[in-house]
């Protein structure tokens, strides 16, 4: 029977009976020598590691789980994590703990001689090492823990068969690939945590901030920590990804410069994160070293498709990755040597060079850290090919139009997804432009300013949409008459989204007469439609009913049904005669179903806001009311921030006139907030309410009441939005419940009256006292007399100091 044996005792890991000497035991990160082939325990906290170190021993203590792969990243943890949970669990491996460093072998052939070598056992000419091992852990309970296995994960099978012989072995394994063996259960370790949680007290501080202060702290004893040093550390933490490494890397500059200073001076990251601890591996010794273990590993083409898609900010969708890697190719197709575009994607995330993570919309995003993005792009530099990959990258989104604007989406998404797709994509977006005006190819800016306009329209990025439009038509006047068009007719939109009609007016004609003169049919509706809303506002209203009804023709013809029921929705704003109601409510119904059927949330808003308008008219403020609640919803829900300010300024209003002052001057601050976010205007058929509200307003409310009021509506969140509107129509839907005879009860009840006081008050008898209270309870849907005086103060019916 083998046992474990203290230190010291002549012996090493195992007892097998025979007095060898100790093996040698190689090179490790941040660990003191131990008895078992490997290091001891790890040095210092374990920051931010709370839930995966749990989560690591509830599987080394399964013995269901027999290989278990802790995988992520260079330099996130992997080795510290592993060994503490190790160590934390060794008490159920009755047999021994064996740690073994791989990093300094090179031969895959090596790794079950140095596993050997290990545990005590020393090379035999009379049986293979593999077989010496399997016999001296045969019956044993005991955790292999192999460290570093990437580099030699060609051995991986003679670990399966290992642990096929030896059913009561467990291995444990760091490696920034998985080894890819049949029951290996991975563990993906993320970088540490730089935001708070949501859960976490105020003085709580995220893993990563709570590690590079202890590091600095040894460089700085002096340093005081309060708020401000604190959130520099975070910002630190932020660009660093998080990663244990590099924060260790950035807190060894701290004696010499100041967090402050720290944090200003970390573009580009690599060259700062270049001289780490003497006894550190070399590979640790410097974030680039790090980088560069994991890239050697690659195959040349995958490190060429490496670098080429370091040029993504903020991620990519695979099929943009795939169009970049083909145009790469195509000028050296034989670098691929076959090998399948996933299975590239499939290398660079088993190598944690990439990581995958499910999309807002419908697409998955891959990305890189930002650190390990700069080391790609250094290659690309290096390499002379970091233009050529800026321009193919840009060329994607010159080149599709139809897939940057979230109205062209197939059936099986739906608007938003697709939204929030362009959303993620926006990022890269802006560096394709930033790049391409760089290089003096406006050119490009035109195309893809002209591609992403609809999108800046709905997003509400108005003033960055105008300024590249403006921008690539100024700068490349001698551009293709359809690229022109298309820019023309987007700063149109984005003018009159802005409640700029007049210098749209111009832009759109402009548009409309080059659609014409190249037959380009899409353009030509997209102008009509535009010009249909310029003279609606202008009160040209049978013009704008020919062009809308124009172009509602052709997105027919084209098969585009939301622009169809957008126009339709347009439409909905006129009738043939004044007063023919129900022709106007046929047409924003028929637009809405077609919206709600699709999942096009902005339009179904505007339909919801039309109908609003239209029950408002016929005196129904109730309808009218949830209808304007719906729209802003709808609205909330995108982030359509120009567009919710048109429903915010009808529920202002509705609000005021329900004596709901303070409601309606916060709606009026979120109105005014998400205009000025949005870089517009109230269109003009929404002005004169808008502004007769807040004349009101300021009439009714001292300056400091009403600039609170307003300043709590611009700092409030979605969540703040919603609730607010909730109110107010609970508001005035008790309101009009109630008759003036129950508020003048529930006035009473609230000043502490006996049923016989009210009754004397109001010179009615106790009874119908009692009656008129029964009502009131089932109208507020409360219980007792309290809950109602409670509830009538939220809903603002009687006073809030009122007091028994």
């Amino acid at each position: 029977m083998y046992r474990q044996v203290e230190r010291g005792s002549g012996r090493t890991g195992l007892d097998t009976g025979t007095t060898e000497p100790r093996p040698h035991v190689p090179e490790f990160l941040e660990l003191l020598p131990g008895p078992y082939g490997g290091p001891s325990r790890p040095r210092g906290m374990l920051y931010g590691r709370d839930r995966d170190l749990a989560e690591l021993i509830s599987l080394l203590t399964d013995p269901a789980e027999r290989l278990i792969t802790v995988t992520g990243p260079g330099g996130v943890g992997k080795t510290r994590l592993a060994l503490e949970a190790a160590h934390r669990a060794e008490g159920i491996f009755v047999d021994g703990l064996v740690i073994v460093s791989l990093a300094p072998v090179r031969d895959p052939e090596l790794v079950v001689p140095t596993i050997g070598q290990a545990i005590g056992l020393h090379r035999s000419d009379t049986a293979p090492m593999l077989m010496r091992i399997i016999g001296a852990l045969h019956e044993q309970r005991v955790l292999l823990l192999l460290d570093n296995f990437e580099h030699v994960a060609e051995a991986g099978l003679d670990i399966a068969r290992l642990l096929h012989a030896c059913p009561r072995v467990t291995i444990l394994a760091t490696s920034r690939i998985p080894l890819h063996l049949q029951d290996e259960r991975l563990f993906p370790v993320a970088p540490l945590a730089v935001e708070p949680s949501p859960t976490s007290g105020e003085s709580e501080l995220p893993g990563g901030v709570r590690l590079f202060l202890d590091r600095a702290r040894q460089r700085d004893p002096s340093l005081i920590q309060n708020q401000s040093l604190v959130l520099d550390v975070q910002e630190i933490c932020r660009q660093l990804d998080g990663l244990p490494l590099a924060i260790e890397l950035a807190a060894a500059h701290i004696g010499t410069i100041s967090p402050r200073e720290l944090k200003q001076r970390l573009n580009p990251r690599l060259s700062l994160l270049s001289h780490g601890y003497r006894d550190l591996p070399e590979r640790q010794r410097t974030m680039r070293a790090t980088i560069a273990w994991s890239y050697e590993l690659l195959s040349e083409w995958q490190r060429h498709a490496f670098q080429w898609l370091s040029v993504f900010v903020g991620g990519f969708r695979l099929h943009t990755a795939e169009a970049l890697l083909t145009d790469r190719d195509a000028g050296d197709s034989a670098a691929r040597n076959g090998e399948p575009f996933i299975e590239t994607i499939g290398a660079l995330v088993a190598s944690n060079l990439l990581h995958r993570s499910p999309g807002a919309g419908n697409d998955d995003r891959y990305a890189m850290l930002e650190i390990v993005r700069e080391f790609g792009i250094e290659l690309l530099r290096e390499h002379g090919e970091l233009e050529q990959a800026h321009r193919a990258h840009a060329s994607w989104y010159a080149s599709n139009r139809e897939w940057l604007d979230p109205n062209r989406f197939d059936s099986n998404e739906s608007f938003i997804a697709h939204l929030w797709d362009i959303d993620a994509e926006y990022p890269n977006l802006l560096a394709a432009l930033n790049r391409s005006a760089a290089m003096d190819d406006y050119q490009t800016v035109l195309d893809i300013a002209g591609n992403a306009a609809t999108f800046w329209h709905h997003r509400g990025l108005l003033n960055e949409g105008r300024t590249w439009l403006q921008m690539g038509l100024e700068r490349a006047p001698d551009a293709p008459p359809r690229s022109r068009g298309w820019a023309l007719a987007g700063l149109g939109m984005v003018q009159w989204t802005q409640g700029d009609g007049p210098a749209a007016e111009p832009v759109l004609l402009e548009a409309l007469s080059i659609a014409e003169r190249i037959g380009e049919i899409e353009l030509r509706a997209l102008s009509l439609h535009m010009l249909a809303l310029i003279d609606a506002d202008a009160g040209k209203h049978e013009r704008s009913i020919e062009r809308i009804e124009l172009a509602l023709s052709i997105w027919r013809e084209l098969r585009l049904p939301s622009d169809a029921a957008m126009a339709l929705m347009i439409r909905s704003g006129f009738a043939p005669l004044p007063g023919e109601r129900d022709l106007r409510e046929r047409y924003v119904l028929e637009a809405l179903d077609i919206f709600e059927e699709i999942g096009h949330r902005s339009g179904s808003g505007f339909c919801l806001l039309r109908l609003g308008r239209l029950w408002l008219d016929s005196g129904d403020e109730r309808k009218a009311f949830d209808f304007f609640a719906r729209a802003a919803s709808a609205f909330l829900e995108i982030d359509e921030r120009w567009a919710i300010a048109r429903s915010l300024a009808y529920l202002s209003h509705l609000a005021l006139q329900h004596r709901l002052t303070t409601e309606a001057a916060t709606l009026i601050g979120v109105m005014d907030e998400r205009l000025g976010r949005a870089g517009a205007q109230l269109a003009l058929g929404f002005r004169p309410i808008a502004e007769e509200t807040r004349a009101r307003l300021e009439a009714s409310m001292s300056r400091h009441a009403f600039g609170s009021a307003t300043a709590a509506g611009a700092r409030a969140s979605v969540a703040d939005i919603e609730s607010l509107i909730a109110s107010i129509q609970a508001a005035i839907f008790a309101r009009e419940q109630l008759t003036q005879r129950e508020r003048d009860v529930l006035e009473l009840i609230a000043m502490g009256a006996t049923d016989r006081e009210i009754a004397d008050a109001l010179f009615i008898s106790p009874r119908t006292v009692h009656t008129h209270v029964g009502h009131i309870l089932t109208k507020l849907d409360v219980s007792s007399r309290r809950d109602a005086v409670r509830r009538a103060r939220e809903l603002r019916l009687i006073a809030t100091n009122t007091s028994p």
